[in-house]
């Protein structure tokens, strides 16, 4: 069944047709396909732009995917009658666009396909028209109005609101909409996004019928102090405008325009994906109740500058304080068993992890020894930090650790490379090198993108591990680390509580190592080492 599967489907994608290569005819490039011409690109000088209804012949039925993005020439554009697909991204980002008529033709309008253009005022959406992407006209800030034609089978519009035909679903509003907004009490759903970029709304109420809302309903709407819940909704709740699910258990929303101190209530026992996403609250006290918090909950919170994490959260999202730029401190609570904090820094228990090194903490800062990895965008945007030491326990960097560090001048290696990729050191303008130390491997000439150095070391180091460390043939030995042609002097004692140290060596440092062994080591019950400049 499966070779005779397999044989059917090859004899189909053998008589499929193949696009052509993008070609161009005057300022546009295009493809072909069954017949008909798809729009890729364009290469003119802007303005008053119209598409042709037809290239070599060929009807042109489709705007392709991100075909006029980041235009910011185009001032007008005339799409003929006969195109039936806007693309994802087609006209994203054509900042000076502020208006477009979309023909009766058009069936399809995609993810994004007049996103960012901040100059679109009003845009009417034909009867032909049966699938409209998400967030189709996210962040256009000056758009008042989404007007749908009233044969449309699929969509509706009340108020310059965009609907399902039913009006079952808020599909989006537009995100030059001020002031407040009631929902209707049709609406048993608010779709994905459906307010993103609302940053003129002031607040919302949500009647007792809305029973679903998708992820980023309500994100970037900085202007919202209040999201206001029907006392008789079986799904959702609202106490003092911030949005919780039905019994309070999970805090869903915190809007963003709303200032001071907030105690989330004890009732809440999770704080949900991006909950306090751009909010401007300065201190928020998480009570003992709280066991997970999500991804980026409290992301862009600039105005937060210290936050403590109770003994009772055992779950942590990715990058929870990503962008908090005042923050100076995280501590955890004594007793927590998966989480700790040493000096304002977050880390997993048993120091082993770095998760999140505050933003405003400035000046250099040494990694603890023991430390294994640095967690994904542990850094990232950290503007204040200059000088980062990175202990030899370390073996993994996560992607986009150091992202942005703006003043980072220099990152110090004690140990081999660690596992990281080309994104940890990206945007990071005052990095010119980073330093590791002679005789530790997996070194070359550049690491994630940016050139190395052996470092100069302030005092002689010994390196404890690799294959000269430890019991030899001839005693004990180790490898010393320092400048070369200096002399470093080994020094022993039998214990590390009142020790009387004893020289039992002066080595020259050639290369910038030197090997020190010691025969004698068997003669002493215990014995420890330390090195000094001479």
């Amino acid at each position: 069944m499966k070779q005779t599967l397999l044989a059917l489907l090859t004899f189909i994608v053998l008589l499929t047709p193949i696009a052509v290569t993008a070609q161009q005819s005057g300022d546009f490039t295009y493809t072909t396909n069954n017949g008909a011409v798809a729009i890729t690109g364009y290469s003119g000088p802007g303005g008053a732009v119209t598409i042709p209804s037809a290239i070599i012949d060929l009807p042109v039925t489709s705007i392709g995917s991100y075909a006029f993005y980041g235009d910011s020439s185009l001032t007008n554009i005339t799409i003929p009658n006969g195109v039936t697909n806007i693309a994802d991204h087609a006209f994203y980002y054509c900042i000076r666009l502020p208006s477009v008529t979309i023909p009766d033709s058009v069936v399809s309008i995609g993810v994004e396909a007049f996103g960012v253009c901040w100059s679109l005022t009003g845009v009417t959406i034909p009867s032909g028209v049966s699938s409209i992407g998400a967030y189709a006209f996210d962040d256009c800030s000056a758009l008042t109005a989404i007007t749908v034609d009233a044969q449309n089978l699929y969509y509706s519009s009340t108020n310059g609101i965009l609907f399902d035909k039913s009006q079952t679903t808020l599909v989006e509003c537009p995100c030059g909409m001020a002031g407040s907004y009631a929902i209707p009490n049709t609406v048993n759903q608010i779709g994905a996004w459906a307010f993103a970029g609302c940053s003129r709304l002031t607040d919302v109420t949500i009647p007792n019928s809305v029973t679903s809302m998708g992820v980023w309903a309500f994100a970037d709407c900085w202007s919202m102090s209040a999201i206001n819940v029907d006392a008789g909704n079986v799904s959702y709740s609202s106490a003092n405008g911030v949005l919780f699910n039905q019994d309070q258990t999970t805090l869903i929303q915190f809007p963003p325009a709303t200032t001071g101190s907030y105690s989330i209530p004890g009732s809440v026992t999770s704080i949900g994906n991006y909950a306090f996403d751009g909010s401007s609250v300065t201190n928020v006290t998480i009570p003992e109740t709280v066991t997970s918090i999500g991804d980026g909950a409290f992301d862009a919170c600039t105005k937060l500058t210290n936050v403590t994490i109770p003994k009772s959260v055992t779950s942590m999202g990715n990058s929870p304080f990503e962008a908090c730029f005042g923050l100076t401190g995280i501590t955890v609570e004594a007793g927590n068993p998966v989480f700790s904090s040493v000096n304002g820094v977050l880390f997993g228990q048993g120091l082993t992890t770095l998760i999140q090194y505050p933003y405003s903490l400035g000046g250099s800062y040494t990694i603890p020894e023991g430390v294994t990895s640095i967690g994904e965008s542990a850094f990232q945007w950290c503007s204040a930090v200059t000088n980062v030491t990175v202990p030899a326990s370390v073996s993994s960097i996560g992607t986009y650790a150091f992202y942005g560090c703006s003043m980072l001048a220099s990152v110090y290696f004690e140990g081999d490379a660690p596992v990281a990729d080309s994104s940890v050191f990206t945007g990071d303008g005052e990095l010119s090198a980073v330093y590791y130390l002679p005789g530790t491997a997996g070194w070359g000439a550049t690491f994630c993108g940016i050139a190395t150095t052996p470092s100069m070391l302030a005092y002689p180091v010994i390196l404890n591990k690799g294959s000269g460390f430890g019991v030899q043939s001839n005693g004990f030995g180790f490898i010393i680390c320092w400048a070369t042609n200096s002399s470093v002097v080994v020094e022993a004692a039998t214990t590390l509580g009142n020790p009387v140290w004893t020289q039992v060596a002066t080595n020259l440092v050639s290369g910038g190592l030197c090997y020190f062994s010691d025969p004698q080591w068997t003669n002493y019950p215990g014995r420890v080492y330390r090195v000094r400049v001479p």
